[in-house]
């Protein structure tokens, strides 16, 4: 039986982690339900990671459709799929793409702040791909920068 009184440690969200992933010329392009071409992003340490922002940004010439997945056990889960205009975030007049967008992704959980995020469990990636190759020129690229903070019990 569970000890009621025992008093628990509380969790803190307080290491901050940032990561950057890029997709060149030429590659990716896969099915959603291909587990080829992902490119991860960023692990979860051992009390877990909360993910509060992905953008998304792209100087490819053509419009691309991004795979974001978490990697569960060696496995990619995919969470959905959102489209990036070309050159997005790159030309200056192109915005680039909030992939935690509630209209992009539909079900995330919500902060106190009204922003989307999402949760990795330890060991757990979040990782993206785009299901068309990025246009073989050099230079041309999709790109994802993530940020989020590790979670760590008061000791």
């Amino acid at each position: 039986m569970r000890d009621f009184l025992k008093k628990e440690r509380p969790w803190f969200a307080n290491v901050v982690k940032t990561a950057f992933g890029e997709i060149a010329n030429a590659q990716g392009g896969s099915a959603i339900d291909s587990q080829s071409n992902y490119v991860d992003l960023i692990t979860a340490g051992g009390d877990g990671l909360l993910v509060d922002a992905i953008v998304l940004t792209s100087n490819d010439s053509a419009n691309r459709v991004v795979i974001l997945s978490r990697k569960v056990s060696g496995t990619y889960r995919p969470i959905g799929a959102v489209q990036i205009l070309a050159n997005a975030g790159t030309n200056g007049t192109t915005a680039s793409v909030d992939a935690l967008s509630g209209a992009i992704i539909a079900g995330l959980p919500i902060n106190a702040q009204g922003k989307r995020f999402i949760r990795l469990a330890n060991g757990e990636a979040l990782a993206f791909k785009v299901t068309t190759a990025v246009t073989n020129t050099t230079g041309m690229a999709v790109r994802a920068s993530v940020s989020g903070t590790e979670f760590q019990a008061e000791s």
